[in-house]
């Protein structure tokens, strides 16, 4: 991989990374051309269409659970989320069972808007293309997304998971 570690580490244990994709213009295309329902926020089982960026991810979270030493019995189907402005904020309950870790993506940038909100640390992330975020899936890193004051905000996700014996 040749990028870890990260490029700057916030909060203790969420971890930014630059640029781990370029030009996301074809794959920002290729989500709007399957994309059926204009108003719904998150795809669900995007793999099957953008497997690039499913195996970029789970090699970037199984680095990240590596080091952490976070312990993980698979990592979640991907999923694409798209904002569009005038839309209300998503509220991501990402400390819901069994993830443990959790890994976004954005793919494009958002000049005005459209910021990640972290509830508990008061941090803001602003979206830049290929920017990888990776943080635990815990109460404490819940997050906002801000819906972009113009134009639309497209994100990549997926999770480390616990699957119980």
């Amino acid at each position: 991989m040749g990028t870890y570690p990260p490029d700057k580490v916030v909060a203790g244990t969420m971890e930014l990374y630059s640029e781990v994709i370029t030009d996301c213009n074809d794959i920002v295309d290729r989500i709007d051309e399957i994309w059926e329902d204009e108003y719904r926020v998150v795809f669900d089982n995007a793999e099957k269409y953008f497997s690039e960026i499913d195996s970029l991810m789970k090699e970037y979270l199984a680095e990240y659970c590596d080091l952490h030493g976070v312990v993980y019995d698979r990592v979640s189907d991907l999923k694409l989320i798209r904002q569009i402005s005038g839309e209300d904020e998503y509220i991501e309950n990402t400390w819901q069972y069994p993830n443990v870790v959790c890994a976004l993506l954005f793919l494009n940038t958002i000049n005005y808007g459209g910021e990640i909100e972290f509830l508990e640390f008061d941090i803001q992330a602003v979206p830049i293309e290929g920017r990888l975020m990776i943080f635990p899936a815990s109460y404490a890193f819940a997050y906002k997304l801000q819906p972009p004051t113009f134009g639309k905000k497209y994100m990549a996700a997926c999770w480390a998971q616990q699957i119980p014996q």
